[in-house]
C-alpha cells in the first residue's frame, strides 16, 4: 500500500509530528488522503490527516486528531461535501 504510485506521487516526505505512515485513499475524484501517527507533547499518541489534490497541493483541510475514531469521522464529513475542481 506505501508504494503505490498514485499516493507517493501526491505525499511526499514524512511529517515532523507524525511520522509513521498508516495508510493512504481517495475522498473523491479530487481529493486524497494520507494518515499518519506520531507522539504528542505529553507523548499521547497522535493521528494527522493530510488532504492534498491530485497536484499534491494542499488544500486547507488537513489536522490533527487524538483518536482513529475522529479521524474516521473526519473522513466521512469530508466525503458528504461537494467536489470541487
Amino acid at each position: 500500500m506505501k508504494n503505490d504510485a498514485r499516493y507517493s506521487n501526491i505525499f511526499r516526505g514524512s511529517n515532523f509530528m507524525t511520522p509513521e505512515f498508516i495508510g493512504w485513499g481517495e475522498l473523491n475524484l479530487n481529493l486524497f488522503y494520507e494518515i499518519t501517527s506520531g507522539r504528542g507533547l505529553h507523548n499521547e499518541v497522535i493521528y494527522g490527516l493530510t488532504i492534498r489534490d491530485g497536484n499534491g497541493n494542499d488544500v486547507g483541510k488537513s489536522g490533527m486528531y487524538h483518536s482513529m475514531r475522529d479521524v474516521n469521522d473526519r473522513i466521512q464529513q469530508l466525503r458528504q461535501e461537494p467536489e470541487t475542481e
